[in-house]
C-alpha cells in the first residue's frame, strides 16, 4: 500500500467516528429541545441527592428511572443537558410501541433499543438485547443505558404482575 492509499484508508476509518460525533451533537440538541418544553410550561427541574456527574459521566452506567408520569422523559432529557458528553452518548431502552413515533424514529437512527415485552418473547429479547449492546452500545461508544425497569406505569401493571 502506498502513502496515498494509507491516507485514504485512514480517512475512511475516521468517517464513522466523525459521523457519530455530529449525530450525537444533533441528538443532544433534540433532547434539549424536548427538555425545554417543561420550562416553557412554567416548570423548573431541581436535582437533589448525590451528584452522579462526578462519578459516572465518563463511565459506562445503567440508569434506572422510576416512571411516574409522561413528563419523566422530557425531565430526564433536561437533566442530561449538564452531564457533559453523556447526553449524546445515551442508549434508551423503550417499549416497541414507540418505534414509529417521531421520537422513536430518531431513537432508531441513534441506536436506541425497542423491547418487545412479555413472557412469550423474553428469551428471544435477551439475546437481541445482548447483540444490540455489542453492536451499538460498544461500537458507537455509548456511555449510559437509560431504562424504566418496571416497563411503564407500575400502577397499570400491578394486577398483571401478580399473576
Amino acid at each position: 500500500m502506498d502513502v496515498d492509499q494509507t491516507r485514504n484508508a485512514s480517512r475512511i476509518e475516521e468517517m464513522p467516528r466523525l459521523y457519530w460525533f455530529y449525530e450525537g451533537k444533533l441528538y443532544r440538541w433534540l433532547q434539549a429541545f424536548i427538555g425545554y418544553w417543561g420550562y416553557t410550561a412554567g416548570y423548573d427541574v431541581y436535582e437533589f441527592g448525590d451528584d452522579i456527574s462526578l462519578d459516572c459521566v465518563g463511565e459506562r452506567t445503567v440508569v434506572m428511572i422510576n416512571h411516574q408520569s409522561t413528563a419523566d422523559v422530557p425531565v430526564m432529557m433536561a437533566v442530561l443537558q449538564n452531564k457533559g458528553v453523556t447526553s449524546r452518548k445515551t442508549l434508551w431502552l423503550m417499549d416497541v410501541m414507540f418505534r414509529w413515533t417521531p421520537f422513536g424514529i430518531v431513537g432508531r437512527m441513534h441506536g436506541d433499543y425497542f423491547i418487545q415485552q412479555g413472557k412469550a418473547t423474553r428469551d428471544k429479547e435477551i439475546g437481541r438485547l445482548k447483540r444490540h449492546l455489542r453492536e451499538v452500545f460498544w461500537d458507537r461508544d455509548r456511555r449510559w443505558v437509560l431504562l424504566f425497569p418496571e416497563g411503564g406505569f407500575y400502577y397499570k401493571r400491578v394486577e398483571s404482575s401478580q399473576k
